[in-house]
């Protein structure tokens, strides 16, 4: 697909116009961004990073390994599907990554 390539550069400038208009606060908690592998705090970053996204590659292999090197201890995947949590365990299978589908998971899910 389009996604994640140069095919996305036309939407690149309304992307960016509509994250102009509203406000990110820095954030306590580090986002891992898929564009460069390192996490960001600054709310001007996570725009940054949310335009970048649309034309440069998903770089999740680095991502993950990035966030095991900074202590991650396990993994949680939400939403359809189990795409990530396989990914996940082709990268490390020695980390647990478990997955949450439906309302009725988020009920059962245990930390």
């Amino acid at each position: 697909g389009a996604f994640h390539s140069p095919l996305m550069t036309p939407a690149r400038e309304e992307l960016a116009a509509k994250l102009d208009s509203i406000e990110i606060s820095d954030i306590s908690i580090p986002l891992y961004t898929n564009v460069d592998a390192k996490p960001i705090t600054k709310g001007r970053d996570i725009k940054d990073s949310l335009i970048r996204q649309l034309e440069n590659p998903v770089l999740w292999y680095n991502s993950i390994e990035k966030m095991i090197r900074d202590g991650f201890n396990s993994f949680l995947e939400v939403g359809p599907g189990k795409i990530l949590q396989g990914l996940n365990r082709k990268i490390n299978n020695t980390i647990p990554t478990q997955g949450i589908q439906s309302h009725e998971d988020i009920l059962n899910y245990e930390v």
